[in-house]
């Protein structure tokens, strides 16, 4: 089992859209342009985390995608952000 430390979160990865498709035929190197931010669920938290009262398994939570860290630990793979690129919370109403 992985627990994150130094304010360091362990999430899942960014949530993906899926493509419509439009018909529209496109040159094989078009790279579309990709979104900076993205939400994704917390699925553990260092204690150090500024705001780790505020957070829970499952929760979404709103990252800049640039800052992901991905870490593979015996065979598993971990999206890792610092609690400073969490951009917000998303909480039901």
């Amino acid at each position: 089992m992985f627990k994150p430390v130094n304010r360091y979160i362990c999430i899942s990865p960014p949530e993906v859209r899926p493509d419509t498709s439009s018909g529209i035929l496109l040159p094989e190197d078009f790279k579309p342009a990709e979104a900076r931010h993205g939400v994704s669920s917390v699925v553990s938290w260092s204690e150090e985390v500024r705001f780790a009262a505020q957070l829970q398994a499952g929760i979404r939570v709103l990252v800049d995608k640039s800052m992901i860290e991905e870490v593979e630990i015996d065979g598993h793979q971990y999206h890792l952000i610092l609690d400073n690129y969490v951009l917000g919370l998303i909480t039901e109403q």
